[in-house]
């Protein structure tokens, strides 16, 4: 009887000694909060994941060497469950375009999340552009100054990673500070060793399918540029609809550089031989052309507004982490801009002397001082031409290839024997297991009924 008037009890009270609870968890989070130097904090929306979450804007030295250089306010959303939790440092490549979600690992480990903006871009942005300070360098000083202020509060293992340009971004931070973070998981993140033109790349996207798809690509590339007098009135109607303004490039410009993209877009994007089948022939119909060439192409990325947003990542390109060219053999006739190159992209008027040395130490630490970190890449995705190679590591690392997989490949994307590898490394890197719920959610175990 005593049991059963006890479990009455608790039953009523539940609800309200977890209220209680989760207000001291509350007013602890808060008061660390304010407690931060030089920081502004606000309440902020995030995922259902998450108690609480908060905006805050860290004050960075523009130069961590010399703060007497200025300084600027670096966005970081914070998604809260519990401080002994693990925590994921989501490092951008860019600026935050989803400050809400949480990310793969965060969502399988149950983790309380961090998301850094990139300096520079998005509102992480100096009054004053100077672009010397926009190194990888001090971009992984910014980080080590949030993680580090971070650390005084959570106490559970930390993970970074970051996708893309972020999942360079997330190697770089490693290269400077190894023991900011217990795992560091790359996704679909290049190591380049050139400004542009990287043999790798063409080597690469020549081989897909077993060379199946190269002289379709090539012909389609001749066709749009034969057409491209026929297209235009569809591109600009095209831009009238999207709201799109092309100065900076030109019409004819845009379908230049929409043509040059194309075999990059493709394979990065694409799903291998079932959309080569769909590539059109050379006589197809202008429109028919131009329809597949903007399912392809972002025709976004030619955009007045985009260029100018994109300005900061094509610096940095230019300037440390290499990108990729244009092979135009074969096409040259054809281009109303003769010398077509990324460098447009860049701001005018900076130094844009590529330092390949930048790339080949991060490449060298790694093989020798890498360890607990995993690589993922698509199979099919044109940016694994110049992915991580760990023939020569020396370290634990590892590298998961998605058989087919594109540039949009996640854990979840992997064959089950494959995601079970996946999970292991990770339980064993940082000495946990992966919640029941998360391994349901893989497909590596069944839902008990």
């Amino acid at each position: 009887m005593r049991q059963y008037v006890f479990r009455l009890i608790l039953v009523f009270f539940s609800p309200f000694l977890w209220a209680c609870l989760s207000e001291k968890k509350s007013a602890e989070l808060e008061h660390f909060m304010s407690q931060l130097d030089n920081a502004v904090v606000n309440p902020h929306a995030v995922d259902d994941l998450y108690s609480e979450g908060y905006e805050i804007l860290f004050e960075q030295p523009l130069d961590h060497k010399d703060p007497s250089k200025g300084s600027f306010k670096q966005r970081v959303i914070l998604g809260h469950i519990n401080v002994n939790r693990p925590v994921v440092v989501e490092l951008q490549g860019y600026n935050i375009w989803n400050d809400k979600k949480a990310g793969e690992l965060s969502s399988l480990l149950k983790a309380n999340q961090i998301i850094i903006e990139h300096r520079y871009h998005g509102v992480s942005v100096p009054d004053s552009l100077e672009w010397k300070y926009l190194t990888i360098e001090q971009a992984a000083a910014d980080q080590h100054r949030i993680i580090d202020a971070f650390k005084k509060y959570y106490s559970g293992k930390w993970i970074t990673t970051g996708i893309s340009k972020g999942g360079q971004t997330a190697m770089f931070h490693k290269r400077f500070y190894p023991h900011d973070a217990d795992v560091t998981v790359s996704y679909v993140a290049p190591l380049n060793f050139l400004r542009e033109d990287d043999q790798r790349i063409y080597d690469f996207i020549d081989s897909r399918e077993n060379g199946v798809c190269k002289e379709r690509i090539l012909e389609f590339q001749r066709a749009v540029l034969r057409k491209k007098r026929e297209m235009l009135p569809k591109l600009k109607t095209y831009a009238a609809k999207k709201g799109f303004v092309f100065e900076r490039l030109g019409s004819e410009g845009v379908i230049d550089f929409a043509a040059l993209e194309y075999p990059f877009a493709f394979w990065q994007w694409g799903k291998g031989l079932d959309l080569c089948d769909e590539i059109p022939n050379s006589e197809a119909d202008p429109q028919i052309l131009f329809s597949h060439l903007v399912s392809v192409v972002p025709l976004s990325w030619y955009n007045d507004k985009d260029i100018r947003r994109n300005i900061v990542s094509h610096y940095q390109f230019q300037k440390q982490l290499g990108y990729y060219g244009y092979r135009k053999e074969g096409l040259e006739h054809l281009l109303t801009i003769k010398e077509p190159d990324n460098s447009m992209f860049a701001p005018k008027g900076a130094d844009l002397s590529f330092d390949p040395k930048k790339m080949k130490d991060l490449q060298n630490w790694l093989m020798k001082n890498g360890s607990n970190m995993m690589y993922i890449y698509g199979a099919n995705d044109t940016w694994t031409a110049t992915a991580v190679d760990l023939k020569n590591s020396k370290t634990n690392a590892v590298k998961f290839l998605n058989p087919g997989g594109n540039h949009a490949t996640r854990i979840r994307h992997f064959p089950v024997k494959m995601k079970k590898e996946m999970v292991e490394t990770l339980e064993n890197w940082l000495q946990m297991e992966l919640p029941q719920q998360s391994k349901v959610k893989l497909g590596l175990v069944k839902k008990k009924m």
